[in-house]
């Protein structure tokens, strides 16, 4: 797929650290918690977050012109310097909206395939950035829902940012999974 390059390489990046997870373990929360999202539910926060982006971004070009009067506010423009600009991301501030991932509703799936649902979803968005870019230029094109107005090179910045976050987050889970206790672990640990 065409994608810009520096997307290209975040999406690159991410996907080389969901290859060889399989279903089950993109099913387990690190450390054996349950309130800590896994590695399926952490890609999933993220397919949301881009399929809303996408979602913004398909009105924006329909309605075919800008926003009137799309300013941002103080706190707006000092996220956009720290998060866009300096590439700082408090540990406790998401780059997304929350979005509820339901239990038991989605497909489990593998780190291939949500490698995969990924770079469909990040090559839509990339292709609506650019169509966003032909038509109204370097203007403030839509409204992000935590960062406030921004432009298509922030749009993209703000992705790079959100793969690169979850890249360290799958990163730190792999590192830190501990798989959960079955009957046959348990005979193993009794017998030694």
């Amino acid at each position: 797929m065409n994608m810009h390059p520096v997307l290209h390489t975040a999406f690159l990046s991410c996907s080389t650290q969901l290859e060889g997870v399989d279903t089950t373990t993109a099913q387990l929360h690190p450390e054996g918690k349950p309130n800590v999202p896994s590695m399926q539910q952490s890609v999933e926060q993220v397919l949301c977050s881009i399929r809303s982006s996408c979602e913004l971004l398909e009105r924006r070009l329909k309605r075919g012109r800008l926003p009137r009067a799309i300013k941002r506010t103080k706190l707006e423009w000092m996220l956009q310097v720290m998060i866009l600009g300096f590439g700082f991301v408090p540990s406790n501030m998401p780059l997304t909206e929350y979005y509820e991932t339901r239990k038991g509703a989605t497909t489990a799936y593998a780190g291939r395939d949500l490698a995969r649902l990924l770079e469909m979803e990040i090559a839509r968005l990339d292709t609506l950035l650019d169509r966003c870019r032909a038509e109204f230029g370097m203007e403030r094109v839509e409204h992000h829902p935590l960062l406030g107005p921004m432009r298509v090179d922030q749009w993209r910045r703000c992705q790079v940012l959100q793969l690169r976050l979850l890249t360290k987050s799958i990163v730190s889970m792999r590192n830190n999974l501990v798989e959960p206790v079955t009957q046959s672990t348990r005979q193993t640990a009794s017998v030694a």
